[in-house]
């Protein structure tokens, strides 16, 4: 489905959809056009049920429309950095520490080893 606006319409805010049916295993193009009807008169309108423009409207509804706004902005990237750092640390696991793990190990054992000669032998301060 695809959305055009028509130039000639532009002042008049219509959009044109054309669609596309499909059957079975052939596509068929449809020569049906929906138009809907936009309204981008007046975008200082903040309630379109009672027409109060921005000017309008208090102040604390635009704070507390901003406030939700922000939240939910918050709250989706908190979920995808979660989803991500889940993504991102199973393949670490899966793919990457194995192969970092002897490493890893061996310098553990080597500061074992440092621990061990600092304390049975000192340097005599």
């Amino acid at each position: 489905m695809t959305a055009e606006l028509r130039s000639d319409q532009l002042t008049a805010s219509t959009i044109v959809v054309k669609g596309t049916n499909q059957t079975s295993n052939k596509q068929k193009d449809t020569s049906a056009v929906t138009t809907k009807r936009v309204d981008f008169s007046d975008p200082d309108i903040v309630d379109r049920k009672t027409g109060k423009t921005l000017y309008e409207v208090g102040v604390w509804e635009i704070v507390w429309r901003n406030f939700l706004a922000g939240m939910s902005r918050g709250l989706g990237n908190l979920i995808l950095l979660i989803i991500f750092s889940l993504v991102i640390g199973n393949l670490f696991m899966t793919y990457i520490w194995p192969h970092l793990s002897p490493l890893v190990d061996n310098f553990y054992s080597s500061s074992q080893l440092f621990n061990f000669v600092e304390q049975n032998f000192p340097t005599g301060r």
